[in-house]
């Protein structure tokens, strides 16, 4: 966390200006078929909603919450969505509300949301700035506020490929941690594993050998030291599959830190929200257009998408075997449970991401399906 008293170094309030074509009307027929896409999009999500039941916490769900739903504990509630103001951003003087999604150009959104809203974007002494440090000026918190602004507002969420956004979680808030507070997210993945797969098997074994536990105990720290070893040989950097046994045992809220890999059902509500625009970082482009047109501020600001730049699916293919190839099967059971839905609601096909890994063969039966 950044200390204001000792490090905040300035305001930045400058709107981005409209680029040079933005002052080029959009052509009425890109306009129509921009909404006819989100009209589309919108009528997969619902299918996808029914398909898994979902409810809402404390209104269809009918008694059900999101943590028996998440957990498995009750198969009744299927899926169950929680509308929290805390997962929201509004800006009256736009008349927008969004659901900011972490790693999905949630800093270009936010710091351009907050500079409209006359705020700014807190800049630091060693030159980072950081627009989630003030996002909470823009929660919906006062009474009916939400509501209101679920009624009269333009509604938002961006998604991109779940699978993409989970990688790129871990390279940026694990491979390349380089911050005190990811350094210790390290060491809490390194404990975690510790304890699960090594410590719990010592204590099962000294419960059915306890004639043994001399013997049992040097095996235990000869397994633990050998583990710490092997981590050293990689510069402590925990590998995909223990950043996933961290994640996946968690409560995965979107409340936190987890927001950075919450799937979106748990974190946007999208089946009660009724979003106006459902945009897409792999169409990023059209659709952060047609959101600025919807906004009536196309003309006039300028589209901060400060990580546009977006591969070619032959790139994503590549991270997807890479990554997900050799995880164990029982996590890939577990992503299923989890991110299933968020692929069937927003258009992304999970069969097609298992063949590519090789966790299912093409046209064959398959029960991670």
């Amino acid at each position: 966390m950044h200390s204001l008293q000792e490090r905040l170094l300035r305001w930045d309030r400058a709107v981005p200006e409209a680029s040079e074509e933005q002052h080029r009307p959009l052509p009425a027929e890109w306009l129509w078929r921009r909404y006819r896409e989100q009209r589309r999009r919108r009528e997969v999500l619902t299918a996808a909603c029914r398909r898994f039941n979902v409810t809402l916490a404390g209104g269809d769900g009918d008694g059900c919450s999101p943590d028996l739903a998440t957990r498995g504990g009750d198969t009744k509630c299927g899926l169950v969505e929680e509308i929290k103001a805390s997962h929201m951003s509004s800006a009256p003087r736009l008349k927008a509300l969004a659901c900011l999604v972490n790693k999905v150009a949630s800093t270009s959104l936010l710091g351009t949301l907050l500079k409209l809203e006359g705020r700014g974007v807190p800049v630091y002494t060693n030159s980072l700035s950081s627009p989630h440090a003030d996002a909470a000026i823009l929660r919906p918190e006062k009474p009916g506020e939400l509501e209101m602004a679920r009624q009269k507002y333009i509604k938002v969420m961006f998604v991109r490929h779940p699978m993409d956004r989970l990688i790129s979680a871990y390279e940026d808030k694990v491979m390349r941690a380089n911050h005190t507070s990811l350094l210790a997210l390290r060491e809490a993945i390194f404990a975690a594993h510790q304890h699960r797969f090594i410590l719990k098997k010592a204590i099962t074994m000294y419960s059915n050998y306890p004639d043994k536990k001399d013997e049992l105990s040097r095996a235990y720290y000869a397994e633990l030291a050998d583990y710490k070893k092997e981590a050293e040989r990689r510069n402590n950097v925990p590998t995909f599959q223990e950043f996933l046994d961290f994640i996946l045992s968690g409560q995965l809220t979107g409340d936190s830190f987890d927001s950075h890999w919450t799937p979106y059902w748990r974190q946007c509500a999208p089946c009660h929200m009724n979003y106006d625009v459902i945009g897409k970082l792999e169409t990023g482009t059209d659709d952060f257009k047609y959101l600025w047109h919807l906004l009536g501020i196309y003309k006039t600001v300028g589209i901060p998408w400060l990580h546009g730049e977006r591969r070619p699916a032959s790139a994503l293919d590549g991270r997807l075997r890479a990554y997900l190839g050799p995880l164990r099967r029982d996590s890939v059971q577990q992503l299923r449970r989890l991110f299933r839905p968020d692929f069937h609601m927003f258009g992304y096909d999970w069969r097609a991401m298992l063949d590519l890994s090789g966790h299912c063969q093409r046209r064959q039966p398959c029960d991670l399906e």
